[in-house]
């Protein structure tokens, strides 16, 4: 969704200049434009700071000041560092921009990439395993899973 868009690409001098903002991203834009041959120019385009990484919104913690705050069903997390974000369960994960609109792909540096969705947490699904897990929850060091795929117990 546009939220905002300006552009003075009919200039007289044929050069044209646009910014746009979206949802996630600014684009920034300058270009020559000439009417015997095609536009050539260049963009660039940042991403919008955010806290929401697929449909999962960390903004919805309250956290102590530290980023440090606990998810109704991910448990306490630190959330200063987005993408990245320290959970005391999984350790470090970074989260990925995704299309999803109720969960998110993650990297978990032992596990690889996972999807995690509140309504299906403590499951989540490893592209590693190409199974779904289920999280023991508390274990840590080594945290334990139990493998639907398998039928067995992995940490």
């Amino acid at each position: 969704m546009r939220k905002f868009h300006a552009s003075d690409g009919n200039a007289k001098d044929g050069y044209g200049r646009g910014l746009s903002f979206s949802d996630k991203y600014i684009t920034i834009g300058a270009f020559k434009h000439d009417v015997n041959t095609t536009d050539d120019g260049s963009a660039y385009i940042y991403p919008v700071p955010s806290s929401e990484y697929g449909g999962i919104d960390w903004a919805e913690l309250q956290t102590d000041g530290n980023g440090w705050g606990k998810s109704t069903w991910f448990g306490w997390v630190n959330t200063g560092s987005l993408p990245w974000l320290f959970s005391v369960d999984h350790g470090w994960l970074f989260f990925a921009d995704s299309v999803s609109e109720s969960g998110a792909w993650a990297h978990d540096q032992e596990f690889g990439w996972i999807y995690l969705e509140s309504l299906y947490y403590p499951n989540l699904y490893s592209l590693a395993h190409t199974s779904w897990l289920f999280y023991y929850a508390g274990s840590t060091e080594p945290r334990w899973f139990y493998d639907y795929g398998s039928g067995k117990w992995i940490n």
